[in-house]
Order: structure tokens, then C-alpha cells, then sequence
């Protein structure tokens, strides 16, 4: 599973070091799978046996492992495969709490992945509001330095439909729709392209847009919403 800080912070991670001769070394998480772990770090030349320092949920996690480097990557100077020894899942509560959270998150990213995209529709549907948790039926689009309010007439877990009160947009051009939840109180900046818009008059006064949206990448947390919001439509369904 690919790395990036949503999903750390879904992880409850903060920080890794590889510790190697009493020197430490600190490091960016790239990829994870159980104890198979892809890093970069600050230095060359790790190789070996090694401690791994955690920082999990406010308190360190020491765990030995094995690094080997990698070949040379474009993006980072020193990247490592790591490979935890398979004791330290058997370890105390807190590591076993620490691999359980992994094993968690790693399973809903593969069922994201697998997932038929389909889109939900909410539009103005008070009850999908409520199953959806947004604190209000209007959300925040932000294009060109501008903020407008939307309307979310459908969404997904790679995009979503809005309608907004302005004529100015283009396809192609990047915007940022700014989800507010409730139950917890949250907001979520999910970043995509506009890949279709649809101009109409309401009125003589009054325009709109219908933008159908691409997001770049969906944070953890706004697919974590998702997943709930579709077990709420199950439900309901099943009432039914």
C-alpha cells in the first residue's frame, strides 16, 4: 500500500527512525505491507540488522528488523526495503495494536481499489444529507481564489457532480471542493479536475454550473465518509 500523510495519519503514525550503530536515521515511509516496509532516508550506506523507532499513537515502538537498499530512485536519494521480524507481531499489546492498525488500514485500501466505482446521488435528499453527515446541504467549492457555494448533486469515491452559481470555469482547470461533516466536525479538501461543465440560465439574473469533477486523489478520510455514508444506504435500504 502506497504511503502518503493521510494515511499515516489514519495510522495513528508520526514518526520513523532506523536506528543503525547508535546513529539514527530518520525516514519517510513510501509503501507498507505488514513488515514489509518501503523507505526513504537521509543517508546512505544502512544495511543489516537495525532497530526500528516508531512513534504510534504518542508512544515509541522498538521493534528489530533487516534494511537493504534499493536501486536508485528518481525521486529520492536513499530508499530501503525493510523487513520486520516476524517476533516482534507476536510482541506486546501495543505493538499488537500497532500491526492491527496497519492490517485495518491496508484492507480498505484494497477494497477501495477493487471497489465498482458508482456514483450516490444526495443533491438536496434531506435523509442522504443526514446519512452523509454533512453539517449542511451546501459545501464550498474553491476555484481561481474564489469561494462558492455548491450543491452536491452526486459522489463518488474518485469524483462527484456539483452545482454552483457562477459561469467562469473551464474543463481541465483544477478546483478544490471543501466537504463539512458532522458527528465528528470535519473538514475535507479533496482536490480535482474538471473534466465536464454545463452552463444554464435560471433566470435573466441567475446562472449556474454543473461540474462534473475528477479528483486527483481522495483522502483517507473523505473515503473512510464514504464507506460509511454507503453502509447508511444499506441499511435503509434493507428497511425498506
Amino acid at each position: 500500500m502506497k504511503i502518503n500523510k493521510d494515511v499515516l495519519n489514519a495510522m495513528k503514525i508520526e514518526t520513523i527512525y532506523v536506528i543503525k550503530n547508535d546513529t539514527i536515521h530518520q525516514c519517510m515511509p513510501l509503501e507498507m505491507e505488514g513488515q514489509n516496509w518501503s523507505v526513504a532516508a537521509d543517508s546512505d550506506g544502512i544495511s543489516g540488522n537495525i532497530k526500528l523507532k516508531v512513534k504510534f499513537n504518542g508512544s515509541f515502538i522498538y521493534m528489530e528488523a533487516e534494511i537493504e537498499k534499493k536501486e536508485q530512485d528518481e525521486l529520492y536519494s536513499f530508499t530501503y526495503d525493510i523487513k520486520i521480524n516476524e517476533k516482534e507481531t507476536e510482541g506486546d499489546d501495543f505493538k499488537k495494536a500497532f500491526f492491527e492498525r496497519i492490517s485495518e488500514i491496508t484492507k480498505m485500501s484494497e477494497q477501495w481499489n477493487k471497489r465498482k466505482e458508482e456514483r450516490y446521488d444526495i443533491g438536496l435528499d434531506e435523509k442522504k444529507i443526514e446519512m452523509i453527515r454533512f453539517r449542511k446541504p451546501e459545501q464550498t467549492a474553491v476555484f481561481e481564489k474564489k469561494q462558492l457555494p455548491c450543491l452536491v448533486n452526486n459522489m463518488s469515491y474518485s469524483g462527484a457532480k456539483v452545482t454552483t452559481m457562477n459561469a467562469d470555469f473551464q474543463t481541465g482547470k483544477r478546483i478544490c471542493i471543501m466537504y463539512s461533516f458532522k458527528n465528528p466536525i470535519e473538514q475535507i479538501p479533496v482536490t480535482g479536475i474538471i473534466r465536464n461543465c454545463m452552463i444554464k440560465t435560471i433566470s435573466e439574473k441567475v446562472i449556474i454550473s454543473i461540474l462534473s469533477i475528477e479528483y486527483e486523489e481522495s483522502p483517507f478520510s473523505y473515503k473512510a465518509r464514504m464507506d460509511s455514508f454507503i453502509e447508511e444506504l444499506k441499511k435503509a435500504e434493507k428497511k425498506a
